[in-house]
């Protein structure tokens, strides 16, 4: 049970009262290990039995005209017939992939790093290639790819942290939950939990994007899916990788070991106002992109900073994912990427900034991977804008730097931002308020007798004759 390769005499007798639904007698377990040490001597150590000690006792089992007693294990732990893990054993009830997205759930987040802790034999806080390859011999299905190492959080030797574990189960989750409920009911997940199905592993929900007010009942998402979209060369894989903690540096170092195709998916922890969320950057194809394609929670739009021609091609697909989705249309953000190659003074970014502006989305994100830390507020930032979908994140009111800004500038751009904000009305209703107040202060000073007339002025009363 605890990976040891010894079946000690607490592990046995869980497992005969898991099985068999009754206690193993001191006796019964002594006559058992005689029985095996007589026949298969290294079948037996000191500390317990080793697993060919276990194989041959169910040899003689079945020699003896007793496989139902082999065959009740077999059945306890979900084979049918073909010794096969049967349907109901390794189902998710629950879900039906047609409307519903799978989560790993907190219960079953903790079974995972169970697993983690018992193949870690070095006790480093990490699981290297033959650890987790040991964890997956169990299994015969192998994880989303040869690439999986670039899209989790690793060490440079590629070895897994604890949250690059659990992000990879979450995003092997997230696009194939029927996969990863094989790999788990393989792994034993519902012997090892006490479940009489799988269903306590995930959550499931619907699949729609996120919105800012839910229902108390409902559990809260964990998963984020955005969007990386931009044309070859903007920048989309290393600013994915940025979101790894990997600047350029790391990232070339990383390929010179690794010879495989840049990471479709690029998923990590993030906690967003102190809750942990799962952010998955997803990498779009440059050429005739269908809006379809890009449905999420939220959608990048990353060009390159010193390329008009990168700036184009977003724009063209912002517009028409605008076009297509509507008012249903998922939170937006641009990022300018490559900063340090600007060459025409920024002209091109201040042009962005008027289109967001114009567009009212949040201005560009300015970022380069060219250094040695790779800022954080962007991944944070998109998960936000998902999160917290249909909250007031859509306009900002301008700042101005430590000057302040002159008097005209500070009107001259509220005005704008009223404007924006469809707000023209109310706007001119406040400072026309504004405008009789600071009257009412000026005739109070300069002559009050006004006031006093006023005071004392009567409308005339008019009859209405029938």
């Amino acid at each position: 049970m605890d990976g040891d390769g010894v079946w000690n005499e607490e592990e046995m007798q869980e497992f005969q009262e898991r099985c068999y639904n009754t206690p193993l007698l001191p006796q019964a377990m002594e006559e058992v290990r005689n029985c095996i040490a007589k026949h298969l001597p290294h079948g037996v150590k000191e500390t317990g039995i080793t697993l060919d000690g276990y194989l041959y006792l169910n040899m003689m089992f079945i020699h003896r005209g007793r496989q139902e007693a082999t065959w009740t294990v077999l059945r306890k732990f979900g084979y049918d017939d073909d010794l096969e893990l049967a349907e109901s054993y390794r189902a998710i009830t629950k879900l039906q992939p047609a409307i519903h997205k799978a989560e790993i759930s907190t219960q079953g987040t903790h079974y995972l790093l169970c697993l983690f802790s018992k193949f870690d034999r070095d006790q480093d806080d990490l699981l290297s290639d033959s650890e987790f390859q040991n964890l997956l011999s169990v299994s015969s299905k192998r994880m989303i790819g040869q690439d999986w190492y670039q899209s989790v959080e690793t060490d440079a030797k590629f070895a897994l942290t604890r949250r690059g574990f659990i992000s990879l189960f979450q995003l092997t989750a997230y696009f194939n939950p029927v996969y990863t409920a094989d790999i788990l009911a393989h792994f034993g997940y519902s012997y090892q939990m006490a479940e009489p199905d799988l269903n306590s592993a995930f959550d499931v929900h619907k699949d729609a994007p996120w919105e800012a007010n839910k229902s108390s009942k409902e559990q809260p998402r964990k998963v984020i899916l955005c969007n990386v979209i931009g044309n070859r060369g903007a920048g989309k894989t290393s600013f994915m990788e940025g979101f790894l903690g990997r600047n350029l540096s790391l990232q070339s170092k990383f390929r010179d070991k690794i010879d495989t195709q840049s990471p479709l998916h690029i998923i990590n922890q993030i906690s967003v106002y102190n809750t942990l969320k799962f952010l998955i950057l997803r990498r779009t194809r440059e050429y005739n992109l269908d809006p379809k394609e890009m449905k999420s929670d939220v959608n990048c739009f990353i060009f390159d900073a010193s390329s008009r021609e990168s700036f184009v091609y977003v724009q063209k697909y912002y517009e028409r994912y605008q076009m297509h989705f509507g008012s249903r249309s998922v939170p937006s953000l641009f990022v300018a990427a490559k900063s340090d190659l600007i060459h025409d003074d920024g002209k091109l970014l201040e042009e962005v900034k008027a289109y967001c502006f114009e567009k009212g989305i949040l201005p560009p994100h300015i970022i380069s991977v060219n250094v040695t830390t790779v800022p954080s507020d962007i991944y944070l930032e998109l998960a936000t804008l998902a999160t917290y979908r249909g909250a007031k994140t859509r306009f900002r009111v301008p700042q101005f730097g430590p000057g302040g800004g002159s008097i005209r500038q500070r009107v001259s751009s509220f005005l704008e931002w009223l404007y924006r904000r469809k707000l023209v009305i109310s706007g001119c209703v406040v400072v026309m308020a504004i405008v009789a107040g600071c009257g009412v202060v000026h005739i109070r000073r300069t002559n009050p007798a006004v006031l006093q007339d006023l005071r004392n002025f009567r409308l005339p009363m008019f009859a209405l004759k029938a």
